[in-house]
């Protein structure tokens, strides 16, 4: 718990220098509240009933500042894709699936005996995480299918997350499989976030390039893009109006 408190202190000196307040506020805001959430749950840590409710608060806030946080490095990279109707629906989309995934998780596997505002942070914890993992893939797909540059931190902060997600349905799945046998697992999400964290500060240790499409191998600018993607839209209707009409 102190190493990741050190290592997120380092990420806000980082974030600091590089002056991204302005464009990952969310992310800087959640950073500090780590900072924050750490330092208490040290401090409480020989008390074990202050320490629950410490926790479990710091839970429900960090999925709401890593919900914003995640939403706000998607439209960073994507913000030029917008002005496509379909694409302004895509993430919301992606939002819906991923949240009845974690209802239907966090019903059939609920924390045993908890209270109800403790089912429900479990619950959106769990949407938030998959949302964080559902937005990764599509990070992964819309980079790879438009040629845009991996080295950015929006894609930093989306793969940190996404790491951390993971270790957290791997305990979830494995526990309920295996239950509580495998005393191991109880370190896995700690793990993850370790991870996840020297990710987020090997990202933002060094400067991202002025330009955040530098790099690209397409020839084609987001906006010469968008131009060439409506031109094959208005082709396509074209081609399904005379298909309808000769039938």
């Amino acid at each position: 718990m102190i190493l990741v408190t050190f290592l997120q202190a380092w990420l806000l000196i980082a974030l600091i220098r590089r002056r991204v307040l302005g464009r990952f506020k969310w992310f800087f805001f959640y950073t500090v509240f780590s900072i924050v959430a750490g330092i208490g749950e040290f401090a409480v840590r020989n008390r074990p009933w202050t320490y629950f409710y410490v926790y479990w608060a710091a839970e429900a806030v960090y999925s709401i500042l890593g919900f914003f946080a995640i939403d706000e490095a998607f439209r960073r990279v994507f913000r030029n894709f917008y002005v496509l109707r379909w694409f302004r629906f895509l993430l919301p989309g992606v939002g819906i699936v991923m949240l009845i995934l974690a209802v239907v998780e966090g019903y059939f596997n609920p924390p045993v005996q908890a209270p109800w505002w403790l089912a429900t942070i479990y619950v959106g914890e769990i949407a938030v995480r998959c949302l964080q993992v559902g937005i990764f893939a599509l990070f992964v797909l819309l980079v790879r299918l438009y040629l845009l540059p991996w080295q950015n931190y929006a894609f930093g902060i989306s793969v940190g997350f996404s790491i951390a997600a993971f270790g957290m349905f791997t305990t979830v799945m494995l526990r309920s499989a295996l239950g509580t046998k495998l005393m191991a697992l109880q370190y896995v999400p700690a793990m993850a976030y370790l991870i996840a964290v020297l990710i987020w500060l090997a990202s933002f240790i060094k400067p991202e390039p002025p330009n955040p499409y530098q790099g690209l191998i397409s020839p084609l600018t987001p906006e010469q893009l968008l131009v060439l993607l409506r031109s094959y839209t208005q082709e396509l209707k074209g081609l399904l109006k005379k298909s309808m009409a000769v039938s």
